[in-house]
C-alpha cells in the first residue's frame, strides 16, 4: 500500500458479470451477504442501500463505508447489465447444444490456437476439453452401450424387434445417466461460454456491441465528474473481455469528444480473467486493438487477480503477452498480475474443502474470507483507498 495517499471520498464503480443468466438481483444480494461477513474480518462498515433502477436499464445501489479509522467513503456502485443477451444464448435443448459444441470445437481446432493455451494455463486446455470429453464421450459410450447391446442379442438369436427395442433402452439409460453426471459437473455452462466467446470474436453478436458502446458512454460520462475521487471498472470472469472493450473504447471516445485534453485516470480491475477466449479468435482483430490500447495506456491502473486454483479463469497469464498485442520488448504499464492467495483466507481443512467446488472457487474473488488477506474486494469498492494506492506497483507487466 502506498503511503500518504489521499483517501477517495467519492467513487464510482462499473461492475460486469461474467457470463450468467442471472441478474442484477443475485449480484446486489450477493454482495450484501458477503460485504456483511467481510466487514466481521477487515472491520470496515459497509452500509450497502437498495437496488434500484436506472433510466438506462441498469441497476444502481449505494454503499457508504466507514471504520479503519479512516473517513466516510460514498461509492455508486452501478451494475452494467448484459444477463438479457445471455439467456438469448443460453441454448438448452441437447440438440442445440451439440451443435453448439460441434461448432466451437470446429473453430477452436481450426484456430491453431491449442498448443498456445497448452504452453500458458494448462489447466485452462483441460477446461476447454471439458465438455467434450463428458458430453461428447459420453454420447459415443452411449452409443456404443446400445449398439452392443443390439448385437449380444442379435448374437443370440432374439428377434429383430427386440433388439432394437432392448438397444434403444440401452441408449436412453446411458443417456439420462449422463445428463445426470452433466448436471453435477455443469460442463454445458462451459460449452455456452466457449460458444458464446467465438462468437463474440468474430463479431456475430451485434447486441452485444451496442450494449458495449453504451457502458462505454457511460463511462464517458463519469469520466467528466470533477467531483469524483475515483472511477473503477470491475470485470469478473468471462465481464473482464466486455470490460477490456468498454474502457478502450470510453478513452477513444473522451478523446474525440475532448481533444488536446487529458483522459482521467480510470482504475481497472479484472478478476479471474479469461480474456484469450476472445483474444487468441482469429477474427478478433478489433478486440486486440482494443487490449494493446490498454496495455500502453497511462490513463489506466489495471490490476488483474487470478487464482491458480480456479480452474474457470488464465491465472496470472498476461492476456497481452498470450494474445500476442502491444509493444515488442521495453516497458508497459499494464496489466499488473496478482494472485489473490485464497489460501491465506481460510483454515487448511476449510480451503481444502472449498477447491473441491470448482464454481465456488471461481466465485470466490467477488466472496468474504474467515481471516484478513490482501485481497479484499469489499475494501477495494467500497474503502476509502484507490485500487492503484492500495496496491501500489505490486505484481508484474509481463513482456
Amino acid at each position: 500500500m502506498t503511503v500518504g495517499a489521499l483517501p477517495v471520498r467519492r467513487r464510482h464503480v462499473v461492475f460486469l458479470s461474467g457470463f450468467d443468466p442471472k441478474g442484477a438481483g443475485f449480484y446486489h444480494g450477493l454482495f450484501q451477504r458477503e460485504c456483511a461477513r467481510q466487514s466481521v474480518v477487515n472491520r470496515l462498515a459497509v452500509d450497502v442501500g437498495p437496488r434500484r433502477r436506472d433510466a438506462d436499464g441498469n441497476s444502481a445501489w449505494r454503499l457508504t463505508a466507514s471504520g479503519q479509522g479512516l473517513t466516510q467513503c460514498e461509492t455508486s456502485y452501478h451494475f452494467a447489465a448484459w444477463d438479457d443477451i445471455v439467456r438469448r444464448h443460453w441454448p438448452r435443448s441437447a440438440w442445440r447444444l451439440l451443435q453448439d459444441m460441434c461448432t466451437a470445437y470446429a473453430e477452436i481446432l481450426v484456430s491453431g490456437e491449442l498448443p498456445t493455451v497448452w504452453k500458458t494455463s494448462r489447466k485452462r486446455l483441460v477446461g476447454l476439453l471439458y465438455p467434450l470429453v463428458v458430453l461428447g464421450g459420453g454420447g459415443l459410450l452411449a452409443l456404443l452401450a446400445g449398439a452392443g447391446v443390439a448385437w449380444a442379442l442379435a448374437a443370440a438369436g432374439a428377434a429383430s424387434v427386440m433388439s432394437v427395442a432392448a438397444a434403444i433402452a440401452a441408449f436412453g439409460l446411458c443417456t439420462l445417466a449422463l445428463l445426470r453426471i452433466e448436471a453435477r459437473l455443469n460442463t454445458a455452462w462451459l460449452l455456452r461460454i466457449f460458444s458464446f466467446a467465438l462468437k463474440q470474436g468474430r463479431g456475430a453478436l451485434p447486441e452485444l456491441e451496442a450494449r458495449l458502446d453504451t457502458m462505454a458512454d457511460h463511462l464517458v460520462q463519469r469520466m467528466d465528474d470533477a467531483e469524483q475521487d475515483e472511477l473503477l471498472v470491475v470485470g469478473f470472469s468471462v465481464g473482464s473481455i466486455l470490460a477490456v472493450s468498454v474502457v478502450a473504447r470510453a478513452i477513444q471516445r473522451f478523446g474525440a469528444r475532448h481533444p488536446g485534453q487529458p483522459v482521467p485516470r480510470i482504475s481497472f480491475l479484472t478478476l479471474g480473467h479469461c480474456i484469450p477466449l476472445v483474444g487468441l479468435a482469429p477474427q478478433a482483430h478489433a478486440f486486440r486493438s482494443e487490449l494493446a490500447l490498454l496495455g500502453s495506456s497511462a490513463s489506466v491502473q489495471w490490476f488483474d487477480f487470478s487464482s491458480p486454483t480456479d480452474w474457470g479463469s488464465f491465472a496470472l497469464v498476461d492476456p497481452l503477452q498470450v494474445c500476442r498485442v502491444g509493444p515488442e520488448g521495453g516497458e508497459r504499464p499494464n496489466p499488473r498480475m496478482l494472485s489473490p492467495r485464497f489460501h491465506t483466507m481460510f483454515a487448511p481443512d476449510t480451503y481444502r474443502r472449498l477447491r473441491r467446488d470448482k464454481r465456488r472457487m471461481h466465485l470466490q474473488y467477488l466472496m468474504a474470507a474467515d481471516l484478513p488477506a490482501d485481497y479484499d474486494f469489499f475494501a477495494i469498492t467500497a474503502g476509502p483507498m484507490a485500487l492503484a494506492s492500495r496496491y501500489g506497483t505490486a505484481g508484474k507487466v509481463r513482456q
